[in-house]
């Protein structure tokens, strides 16, 4: 029988390439094609829409903690970016860089919609609050 575990290993593997999540339909498809004589690869089922929640709701969730607990112990800077999407919502990127052993690590720390015009006191204001809701000592930039 499948277990989470093997549709984890799947959504994982999609993310740590960086494959489009489309081919996770043709990849369910493969498995019991590729292992015709095995029950778990016949019950094998981790479409796109399974694979993208799990991104989201497990693998994402994760990532982000370890992320925010970096920033928590260790100094970092920041390089925060704003951009307009199609459908006219302001959107801020916040890129974090910490050094992990001897190597600097940039990481994507989040995406923040909001209103009203991109001055330097909203932008502050938006990522601030972040900030304030992860728990970050401003200490630590």
């Amino acid at each position: 029988m499948i277990t989470i575990d093997d549709e984890l290993l799947c959504a994982n593997f999609v993310c740590e390439i960086n494959l489009p999540i489309r081919l996770a339909d043709s990849f369910t498809k493969l498995v019991p094609e590729m292992f015709s004589d095995s029950g778990i690869a016949k019950s094998f089922h981790c479409g796109r829409t399974k694979t993208r929640q799990i991104i989201r709701q497990a693998i994402a969730a994760t990532v982000e903690e370890e992320i925010i607990n970096t920033m928590r112990k260790s100094l970092f800077a920041l390089l925060i970016d704003g951009s307009t999407a199609i459908a006219v919502t302001r959107q801020m990127v916040i890129m974090v860089h910490f050094l992990r052993g001897n190597k600097v690590e940039s990481q994507l720390y989040k995406v923040v919609a909001f209103g009203g015009k991109a001055t330097r006191k909203n932008l502050f204001n938006v990522a601030n609050k972040s900030f304030e809701e992860d728990g970050f000592p401003w200490q630590n930039f």
